[in-house]
Parts: C-alpha cells; structure tokens; sequence
C-alpha cells in the first residue's frame, strides 16, 4: 500500500527548474533514504512531501499527518522549554492538558533525550536539537516522517539508537523518508536507496564509501610553529550547572587540532569561549593575528545580499579595493566550485552551501587560529575533500580547531571530552 506517490512533480527555484519530472511511490513501512550531491535540492524535496511548498508542475498524494525534521533545527524550534516544544502539536491536536505530560515523556524517552519538561532548549547542542524536534514530531503519530540529514548532527550512539527508534516505527507501519549524503552509516538499516540529481530520482548503487567517511588529504605534525594560543587550566560553565575542566591547552602555528566528544558536551560552548564570546573569554593569542570561527548553524554568521558580496566584506573592511576583493573571492569560490552562485542570496543556498560559504568567507581572512564547529554537516564527500584540500593549504602561520561528534582522519592532535575533563593527546 502507497503512502505517498509524487506524479510528475517539477519545481522552478530563481527561474530553473531543479530537475526533471519527479516519480515516486513510497510504500506504507518502507524505510527510504534519498542522497545526492550538495545543493541537489533533497532538502527541498522533503519539504514538498510535507506540503510546505507547492510544485510548479505535477501532483503529490501524502497522508494526513506528515512529521518533518530540518536540516537546522534551530530554524524549526518555537518555544523555549523542550516540553512546551513537544507539546506544540499536542496543543494544534487539542490533546487534553492532563494526558500531555505522559506523552511528551513518552516521546522524549524514544529519542533518547529523557530531560525535565522545564530544560531550557537553548541549553541544547545541536544533536540534541535534532532530537527534541524528532520527539515534537512523533507525539503526533505522523503516517510519514521525514528527517533532513540526522547522521550528520548526531554522534555515533545517538545514531545507532535513531535506527533502532526509525525500525521500530516502520513495523508498526510508519513511512520513514531520510536524505543524506552519505550512505555507509545507513547500509545496514535501510529498505531502498534513491539518488537525486537533475535528472530526476534513480536507484543508488550499493555504498562504498570507506567506514571513515571524513579523512584529510595529509596528516599533521604535531608542532609546527611557535606558539599560537594558549589557556592556563581552568573551569568552564556549561549548561544546568555542569562544569568542564581544562588542562593547559596549547595550540602552534600551523597544528590542526580535533575537539572531539558527544553531543551536548561542551564542544561548541568552548570554542565560543576560546574567541570570547557570550563573556566567557579564555586564554588568548600568543601572536598578532585574527582568531575567526565558523559556528555550527551557518546562517547565524550570513547578512549580504549575495554571496560574492559575503565573501568581499572583510576584504574591504581590511583595507582592499573592490577589484582586489572580488577577485580574491571569485578565486575561492570557484575553488569549491560554487562560482556559479556569487549573484545569489546566500538564504537561497543549502544549509552545506552555507556552511561552505561561512567558512570560505573566513579562510579569505587568514586568521592564525580558525575554529570550525562541525564544518562537514551538509557536505557530499566531494565538498568534504575539496574542503579538506583548503585546510590542507592553509598558510603556515595558520592553526585550525574543529569540533566534531565523531572521529575524524589525519589528525595528530586530539582533545577529547570524558565527561567533565578535556583530556589532551
């Protein structure tokens, strides 16, 4: 039995179509993931599905109640306390207010997040976000879930947790709608595979991505410069009272460095601490120079009206002409082969493209420390190398701190959350 089937369905975004007729039969229990490139358009596909757009062309039968979960779950969030934000669609149902608070647990408890109904959801990382509005979602009993690339904003357990979760509602019946980029993690897990590009969908071959899927290009030595940036050992508040403990922390010019741990435990919140935001200032360069970081929800850090325009700004800030900048930035971007979006707003792009766009727009600085919290979220293995190969040719003055849920390749130096202690190897 069809759950949802898409008949010829075409979009036109900024005067294109984003491709072919589409046609699609998912069927009622089926665990489907659809990948394809950055950009591709999976994101916008989901939210067809949903019905929060409407197709140019084409016709698309769905059920009644559709759950979707963003890419960005900071853009879906509402309220400002993870009950009332699972309660949202409990209050849209008219769900008696004496049977909301089992529910909402009960749902809590299924994505693995079980937090007091008063817990502040910006006191959330962002796995647990992604999390909190799968709950939001399954409150509802939805017929059709689809979820925008949770692998990348989740760390290993919660993911292998979500598959469980994600197996467990396809045999009560549940459609299940997943797009990612990569594919490995899902093998094991998924009915069918879908690839989308401009010609339309096609069956994906088998993975054969490697069980690492992020890797540089070249591993780094462990010292390579005088010093960059340094922190005496010291304390770091977290959220709901929780402390992290600091070693001394070094970082030299030219090192690489992975800050690694699960969701929620303080990733983001130090880096925003080694550059001084929220008054949490903490160490400091040991040289002149700029320390620039990329934040983990890219449009955070976007305001110009184009993208070539986004790129310029600190150039012209720092003193070069218009030519220089655009040049400069023209230059990158077709590095990462997006030259073809300079003229676009930056709004307009996929959340990867953003992400790449941010950090471009840093790189163009030159910074001598840059910190990146989780930069490969929304990249195809093919933007992932091409933005390994940047960090690759950093100039050699410049460090780099990258925070991640996971393990990656090729790096010598590692910071590692337990708990609450970073331990440095």
């Amino acid at each position: 039995m069809a759950c949802a089937v898409l008949k010829q369905v075409s979009l036109e975004r900024h005067h294109q179509r984003l491709w072919q007729s589409l046609n699609l039969t998912v069927k009622r229990g089926e665990l489907l993931l659809i990948n394809g490139a950055t950009g591709s358009g999976k994101s916008t596909l989901l939210q067809l599905l949903a019905g929060l757009i409407a197709p140019t062309e084409g016709h698309i039968t769905r059920p009644q109640r559709c759950g979707l979960v963003l890419q960005d779950p900071c853009i879906q969030m509402l309220r400002d306390q993870v009950g009332a934000e699972v309660a949202v669609l409990l209050e849209h149902l008219q769900t008696p207010p004496a049977q909301m608070p089992d529910k909402i647990n009960q749902a809590l408890d299924l994505v693995g997040l079980p937090l007091p109904l008063t817990h502040a959801t910006a006191a959330l990382s962002q796995g647990q976000r992604y999390r909190l509005l799968i709950a939001a979602q399954l409150v509802a009993c939805p017929s059709l879930l689809l979820l925008d690339e949770p692998w990348a904003q989740m760390d290993d357990s919660a993911f292998i947790e979500l598959k469980r979760l994600l197996r467990q509602l396809t045999m009560q019946g549940i459609t299940v709608v997943i797009t990612e980029h990569h594919l490995t993690p899902w093998r094991d897990c998924v009915d069918r595979i879908l690839t989308l590009s401009e010609s339309g969908l096609i069956a994906a071959a088998a993975p054969t991505e490697p069980t690492t899927v992020f890797a540089a290009a070249t591993p780094q030595p462990s010292h390579r410069g005088q010093l960059c940036y340094r922190c005496s050992a010291t304390t770091l508040a977290l959220a709901e009272d929780r402390q992290l403990q600091l070693p001394d922390l070094e970082v030299f010019a030219g090192q690489r460095v992975l800050l690694q741990g699960v969701n929620g435990s303080g990733k983001s919140t130090l880096l925003r601490a080694i550059i001084g935001f929220d008054g949490n200032a903490i160490g400091q360069l040991q040289q002149p120079g700029l320390m620039t970081i990329c934040l983990q929800q890219p449009a955070r850090q976007l305001f110009a009206t184009t993208v070539l325009d986004e790129l310029c700004f600190s150039l012209l800030r720092h003193g070069q002409s218009l030519a220089e900048a655009q040049q400069a930035a023209m230059t990158l971007l077709q590095r990462i082969q997006l030259d073809h979006l300079a003229q676009r707003s930056p709004y307009a792009l996929s959340y990867g493209q953003q992400h790449l766009i941010g950090i471009a727009s840093q790189l163009l600085r030159q910074p001598a420390l840059l910190l990146l919290d989780d930069p490969f979220a929304g990249l195809d293995p093919r933007h992932c190398q091409q933005l390994w190969r940047l960090l690759d040719e950093l100039p050699h003055h410049c460090s780099c701190v990258i925070a991640s849920h996971r393990h990656l390749d090729g790096f010598n130096n590692h910071w590692r959350i337990h708990g609450q202690q970073l331990q440095v190897a």
